[in-house]
Formats: C-alpha cells, sequence, structure tokens
C-alpha cells in the first residue's frame, strides 16, 4: 500500500515542474530581444518608406494648375487689316488698307483664372502699322509718317487641359482707336466702341507656371468716331476686319 505521504507528493507537483530551468529561461529572453528588434526594425523602415510615397503624391499634385490663381502675360504678332475705314454719301468705300497695312502687335494681358478652365482678363493692345498702298493718301500729303491701332477691353479664355497641352478658345470686346499721321501734318483720328475678337489656338506648358500658346484670331468692328485734321470725315460708317497670328506667354502666380 502507498503510504499518505507518497499519494501527497504524487499528486503535488515539483518545483523543478512549476518553474523552468535556467537555460529555459535564458533562451525564452533571447526570443523575446530578437522579436523587439525585428518590430522596432520594421517599424523604422515603413515610417521613410510612408515619407517617401507622401512626398511623391505631394509632387504630383502640385504639377496641377489650381483652381483659382492671378494670370498675367503677353501676347506678340502680326496684327493685319481689312475692310472699310467709312465711306461717303455715295456709299464708297475707303479700305483700310489704303490708310494702314500690317504690322507687328503687342498686347499685355492681366486677369484671374477661375474653374481651373477658365480665365477672365483685362487687355490693351498696340499694333504699329505699315504704310498705306493708296498714292491718293500718300503723294497730297508729303508722304505717310506712321500709322498705329490701340484697341482697351475685356477678354474670356478657356483652355482645353492647362496641365499639358490643349486647346485654347479667346473672345473679347472692347474699344478700338486707328490714327494716321503725314509729313505735312495732316492726320486721321477714329474710334469706336464694339471691336470683336474671336481666337483659336493651342497651349503648351513648359514649366509648373508658364504657359505658352500659339493663336490665330479674326477681328470686326467699325469707327464711329472719325476725323481729318480735326474735321468729321465720311458720312457712313463702315466695318473693317482684321486678322492676327500672335504667340503668348501667360504666367499663373499662386
Amino acid at each position: 500500500m502507498l503510504s499518505l505521504r507518497s499519494i501527497a507528493m504524487r499528486r503535488r507537483p515539483s518545483l523543478c515542474a512549476r518553474w523552468p530551468s535556467r537555460s529555459a529561461f535564458h533562451r525564452t529572453r533571447a526570443r523575446c530581444v530578437v522579436a523587439a528588434l525585428v518590430a522596432s526594425a520594421g517599424w523604422l523602415t515603413a515610417e521613410p518608406v510612408q515619407a517617401q510615397d507622401s512626398s511623391v503624391e505631394g509632387r504630383a499634385t502640385s504639377g496641377k494648375v489650381p483652381n483659382h490663381a492671378f494670370w498675367v502675360g503677353v501676347r506678340a504678332g502680326l496684327f493685319v487689316p481689312y475692310g472699310g475705314l467709312y465711306a461717303d454719301h455715295a456709299l464708297v468705300t475707303t479700305p483700310f488698307q489704303d490708310v494702314a497695312t500690317a504690322g507687328p502687335s503687342l498686347e499685355l494681358d492681366v486677369g484671374a483664372r477661375f474653374m481651373r478652365r477658365f480665365i477672365g482678363y483685362a487687355f490693351v493692345d498696340q499694333a504699329f502699322l505699315g504704310r498705306g498702298n493708296s498714292a491718293a493718301w500718300t503723294e497730297p500729303h508729303g508722304g505717310q509718317s506712321r500709322a498705329a491701332t490701340q484697341s482697351l477691353g475685356l477678354g474670356l479664355r478657356w483652355e482645353s487641359n492647362p496641365d499639358t497641352w490643349g486647346i485654347v478658345a479667346d473672345v473679347a470686346a472692347g474699344y478700338r482707336w486707328f490714327t494716321a499721321e503725314w509729313e505735312n501734318a495732316t492726320s486721321v483720328r477714329m474710334g469706336g466702341l464694339g471691336d470683336v475678337r474671336v481666337g483659336l489656338g493651342a497651349t503648351i506648358r513648359v514649366a509648373p507656371n508658364l504657359l505658352l500658346a500659339p493663336m490665330a484670331s479674326v477681328f470686326t468692328g467699325g469707327f464711329t468716331d472719325r476725323t481729318l485734321n480735326g474735321a468729321p470725315l465720311g458720312s457712313e460708317m463702315s466695318t473693317y476686319v482684321a486678322s492676327a497670328l500672335t504667340l503668348s506667354g501667360h504666367f499663373d502666380v499662386y
């Protein structure tokens, strides 16, 4: 028969079974240290990757033109006038090119971008025209000294893709002046509200803030105010037409 002491010893686990040995304790602690080092290394490597992804995403977002921006630029090109300047009582029209012909033009635009693709702007334009073709205007006055036209107005522009390259459409209206002078101090001065311009071209973004745009435009209007040396000129208004080929550079400031 088993004694009561032996039965009690069988039911109670020994101290060796309750506590691990010293070698097992060291192995467990080593595993914990290795696991902690691996977790720390993973956290350190994940943070730079996340920061790099954020910077790449930021660069991609910064490459897009914003919805709103201050907009300014210039256009340079060739202005070619056609049509008539005025008509007399017999409705005989004096052609524009009798008094002035094609010449270089320069325009300053200032406005604002809105809804990304639309731009509202104000403009001032100056064209330095060539001498007229009609000897009836040149010979009696000792030769033509200068001819020029200016316009001032408002415009609206639409760009299909302001981020890279695309199509641009432009419409504007304003007041146009025309001046021609001859060597003997004879001068013709004209002006009229209702100069309308429609243009179509292409856009090419060459820098984050700079957009180039070659464009072909058509103008039409009429001079209601006309004088020759201060006296009224002509009895009827005629309609002029002009065309222009321009290259513009505009900045988005934001």
